[in-house]
């Protein structure tokens, strides 16, 4: 029996990326520019132009995983693989596709500026920083600053025991809540604006678990082109209500539908934004 499209295209997306974040037999990552030879027919695009110093128009595309199903790993909801398909946890991150996956698109982009990493609701840094950390590390990217808020009180003890060395001396831990009103001092944007000099890469990643909150962000960063442009690229935990997915992530009725969220990020990403979706 012949697998469905979707089926094949699930295995086919989660296959390449592997493939590019493999190492070769001397342990060196493979020197395979992971965007340009993604699929059209499978991954998501953005098209770009930009006119060269000599007057010159360029123009390219740039994949980006796509906004599909429940807009995580397509193995992460038991309800939803397929025969002989082995599941993930729900919140496994090999489905996403930054551009650490491609340097040469990272060198391409003049990201030659100082590199930063704001995350906005961190929890410990073994969760969801030291993923990020890692894969930009594997870019060949050294973030020298990272600015990570907790709203929940952490043993300051315990947080920084799990902070690496080469970490804990750019990492910059506020544990307090987050401000959402346009310039207040514990709004991550404001921190952005302050920080960001041209050719500065800018990493945000925004899971505060408040929608109120996330979505003052989301809107300042909608309304605002010179927000959207500081930042390189962006993480984000949407809340949405689907009820394939209640058992496994729990939101309420009044989170917004599923719709709704798929929506709002492809809006994002139809400003220039190059935004994933936070599992």
């Amino acid at each position: 029996m012949q697998k469905p499209t979707n089926v094949i295209n699930a295995e086919a997306w989660i296959a390449h990326l592997a493939f590019c974040r493999q190492a070769d037999g001397n342990g060196t990552r493979r020197s395979v520019d992971c965007l340009s030879q993604a699929d059209p027919a499978i991954f998501s695009r953005f098209h770009k132009s930009c006119a060269t110093a000599g007057g010159r128009r360029v123009e390219w595309t740039e994949p980006i995983e796509p906004l599909v199903g429940h807009m995580r790993h397509p193995y992460a909801n038991p309800q939803c693989l397929s025969e002989g398909v082995v599941g993930v946890r729900i919140e496994d991150r090999a489905y996403l596709m930054p551009l650490s996956d491609s340097p040469e698109r990272m060198a391409a982009h003049g990201y030659n500026g100082r590199k930063y990493l704001i995350d906005a609701g961190t929890n410990m840094h073994g969760t969801g920083l030291a993923w990020l950390v890692g894969a930009y590390e594997r870019a060949g990217i050294t973030f020298d600053e990272i600015f990570a808020w907790e709203a929940s009180p952490v043993n300051a003890t315990a947080y920084w025991a799990d902070v690496p060395p080469g970490v804990a001396h750019a990492l910059h831990f506020m544990n307090v809540p987050i401000q959402a009103e346009a310039g207040a001092p514990m709004n991550p944007l404001t921190w952005v604006r302050s920080i960001y000099k041209p050719g500065d890469f800018v990493v945000f990643k925004l899971d505060i678990d408040n929608d109120a909150l996330e979505s003052a962000l989301i809107a300042q960063i909608a309304d605002s082109v010179d927000l959207a442009g500081m930042i390189a690229e962006m993480f984000y935990e949407k809340h949405y209500r689907e009820p394939a997915m209640q058992g496994y992530l729990g939101f309420d009725d009044q989170a917004a539908p599923y719709a709704e969220a798929v929506t709002m990020l492809g809006d994002l990403r139809a400003r220039g934004l190059r935004i994933h979706y936070w599992p």
